[in-house]
Order: C-alpha cells, then sequence, then structure tokens
C-alpha cells in the first residue's frame, strides 16, 4: 500500500474559523500530515519552538494579533526562523499580499478556496523548502571542504617551502647537493601550489578557446609527459590510439589539464606493478568506426556512454587502471569537488579532490558526455565522448554557470 505523501510531518495550523478547521483537519490527516490547530497568535508563538512544525499555516485575522505580527515574531526567533508560513486571507487587498511576503512568507491563500489547491501550495511550499535546505547543506559541505583543503593541501606545499628558505637562509655552509635539493622542493611545491590555484580558478569561472586539433598528437604528447610519474610508482602505460583521427574543435590547454587529472587518478590507486592504458577510437551510430590495434571496427561501446539514435561522429576516449576500482555508490559523487574516496590503503600521492571536477567541467564546456566503469578491485574505466565538429578559429567565449552534473555518470 502507497504511503501517503505527507506522513510524518507536523503542520501547525493557526485558524479561528471552526467550519475551516474542520476541513482543514480532515483533509491534511487524509494527506497523511500530523496537523495541530490552534486559534491564537499566542498559541502559535508558544507552540512553534515547542513542536517544530515542517510548515505554519497562518490566519491573517487572528482575534488576539494579526497575522502579520505574529509572521514578523516568528521569523526574528532564531529557534523557528527557519520554519516556512503560508498566509491564509480573506482580503485581496494586494499590499496585503506584499506585506506578507515581505515579512519573509512562503506563500499567500486567498479565502474562499478549494482544498485542493490548499493542499497543492501545502505541498509546494514544502518542496521548495526542502529543495533550500539541501542546497544549504551542499554550500555548508563545500565550504567545510575548501576550508579543509586550504589548511591541509595548501598549507603543506606552503610548508616546505617555508622551511627550505629558512634553511636556505640561515645555512651558508650547506653542501651544494644538499641545496639542489631544497631549490627542488621549493619548485616542486610551489608547482603544486600552482596547479591547485589554477583548478580552483577554473572550476570558479570556466572558460575556453576552441581551435581546430590533432587529438592524435595531443594524447601522445600528454602521455609522454604522464610516462615519467607513471613509471616513478611502477606503473605500466600503454597507448592505443590509431594512427590518424579527424580534428576536433577543442581548447588545448583545458584538455591535457583534463586527460592529465584523469591520469593522475589512475596513478594514485593503482597499486605498484598495475597498468594504465589511454584508449581513443571514433564513434558513430553506438558503434566504433576507427579504433586501435584490438578495438575493431564495428564493435559496441557503453550503451549509455552517447545520446540515443545520435548518428553524428564522436571522439572517445578512456583511461582505464587496474586499480582498485570505486564502488559503484560513489560513481555519482567522484566527479563533485572536493569529494575523495576514502582508499588510504593503496593511494600512493596526496590530492585535493579537484581533478576529477575539472574533468566533468571540461567534458560539459565541449559538450561531451562522461561515464564510469568500475567496481570494488575491478579497476577503474572512465570514458570521455567529445563531439567531432569545427568552431571557427580561435574562438574563445566564457562558460558561465555550467554546473549541471555530466550528462552520464
Amino acid at each position: 500500500m502507497e504511503r501517503p505523501a505527507g506522513e510524518g510531518q507536523v503542520i501547525l495550523v493557526a485558524e479561528d474559523d471552526q467550519s475551516l478547521i474542520h476541513f482543514l483537519r480532515r483533509s491534511l490527516e487524509n494527506e497523511g500530515f500530523k496537523p495541530t490547530i490552534v486559534q491564537t497568535g499566542q498559541e502559535t508563538l508558544k507552540l512553534a519552538s515547542v513542536i517544530n512544525p515542517a510548515i505554519i499555516v497562518l490566519d491573517v485575522g487572528l482575534p488576539d494579533t494579526d497575522g502579520f505580527a505574529v509572521c514578523k515574531q516568528l521569523k526574528s526567533d532564531n529557534r523557528v526562523s527557519d520554519i516556512p508560513v503560508l498566509f491564509l486571507t480573506g482580503h485581496t487587498d494586494i499590499d496585503d499580499r506584499v506585506t506578507g511576503l515581505n515579512l519573509g512568507a512562503q506563500d499567500y491563500l486567498m479565502k474562499p478556496f478549494e482544498m485542493p489547491e490548499f493542499l497543492a501550495r501545502v505541498r509546494a511550499v514544502l518542496r521548495s523548502h526542502a529543495e533550500t535546505n539541501q542546497k544549504r547543506q551542499e554550500l555548508t559541505q563545500q565550504h567545510e571542504e575548501l576550508m579543509a583543503v586550504i589548511n591541509d593541501e595548501l598549507r603543506r606545499p606552503l610548508t616546505i617551502i617555508s622551511m627550505a628558505s629558512q634553511i636556505l637562509d640561515e645555512n651558508h655552509q650547506i653542501s651544494e647537493g644538499r641545496r639542489d635539493q631544497l631549490i627542488s622542493s621549493i619548485r616542486g611545491s610551489a608547482g603544486t601550489l600552482t596547479h591547485i590555484i589554477d583548478d580552483l580558478l577554473y572550476l570558479a569561472q570556466p572558460t575556453r578557446r576552441l581551435r581546430s586539433s590533432q587529438p592524435r598528437a595531443l594524447l601522445l604528447s600528454i602521455a609522454e609527459a604522464s610516462r615519467a610519474r607513471v613509471q616513478d610508482h611502477d606503473l605500466h602505460l600503454i597507448t592505443r590510439v590509431p594512427l590518424e583521427l579527424p580534428p576536433i574543435a577543442l581548447d588545448e590547454t583545458l584538455f591535457r589539464r583534463a586527460v592529465g587529472h584523469l591520469i593522475d587518478n589512475a596513478i594514485k590507486f593503482t597499486p605498484r606493478g598495475g597498468v594504465i592504458t589511454i584508449t581513443a577510437v571514433v564513434a558513430e551510430g553506438g558503434q566504433i568506426t576507427r579504433g586501435a590495434a584490438g578495438l575493431e571496427t564495428g564493435a559496441p561501446i557503453p550503451a549509455d556512454l552517447l545520446p540515443p539514435g545520435d548518428p553524428s561522429p564522436w571522439l572517445l576516449i578512456a583511461v582505464r587502471d587496474t586499480g582498485i576500482g570505486i564502488a559503484p555508490e560513489h560513481h555519482a559523487r567522484v566527479f563533485e569537488p572536493f569529494f575523495q574516496v576514502d582508499s588510504s590503503s593503496v593511494r600512493t600521492a596526496q590530492g585535493v579532490g579537484l581533478g576529477l571536477a575539472v574533468v566533468a567541467t571540461f567534458v560539459r564546456s565541449h559538450h561531451g558526455q562522461l561515464s564510469v566503469r568500475s567496481g570494488n578491485s575491478l579497476g577503474t574505466e572512465i570514458y570521455l565522448a567529445l563531439p567531432l565538429r569545427q568552431p571557427p578559429d580561435d574562438y574563445q567565449e566564457s562558460l558561465g554557470d555550467i554546473n549541471d552534473g555530466p550528462a552520464s555518470a
């Protein structure tokens, strides 16, 4: 049996019309709500902080005081100020409606009204309030995560720079080898800071400069630039890229950053001796039309990677590792800024949790698709699908707010 939509939610109703009280109580109870009825403003103020209702339905014309005064006191009390208010009134004056909304009420319903409309207003206010609370919680979490990044990941390289600089400044008899080592530490830490700041700035205000690019040359260049890091972690890097790939409209700097982050992520979570593979193919109509060794033409691609029924050509890039994998419950969150999977037992490098967020932002900015194939102890494969098209030469634009999630994940 389906549960009533409002089950468990307490609603405080302040209304003195006895006939209306009867209908309000019955209608709310039939919807699964738990109404508490009061008939004065003082009772409303007294009970609000005690029962903590999900919403307060407040008549403007109460016998002891007007509803506006009650609402003003509710909104000035930190204990109950966040509870949404729905005004009921028999007045048709637009000024009254404006007054109520300016006092912080979420909605205004004029008498007489039909019960279906009343219930719809209640549900709409509750839904809007829940969405607002969810967004507030997400912002609070992002703020806490940002503070953690500033405190930990930014402080660490700053500490290294400070300590190394102090040693160089105070010890003039230091050996040349030790001096070179300290200078290298300073440069490495400065590079880490620059990398983090660049990612934060890109996520805050993504822009792109599109140009006709050669994806094969770019991918091989990125792989070669990553090879030393891969080898330092005793890993193997394999590239499977066709000899010919069509040109594509890309911001090359952002493309390098995105693919580089995918490789870095694979390095962090792949045990020594593992393999990282970079693959590129061209697909049309759900099948590979141009592949590399081991990826035959006509082979299928993941069903959810491309828009259904889209016959246009796409460049598909996959970065696969033989690491510990990502649990399915984390797939939707790995592209959120600052989110990090707790895998300290195999993780070989520190991180901020921005890399995959940068990848997702890059893919959205290029109107692409993103997908994850992974599971515990199964390794991870992340697909990027980018439409093959050409823009005007050297085309730049600011992307504004592109914070919607990836098309697939």
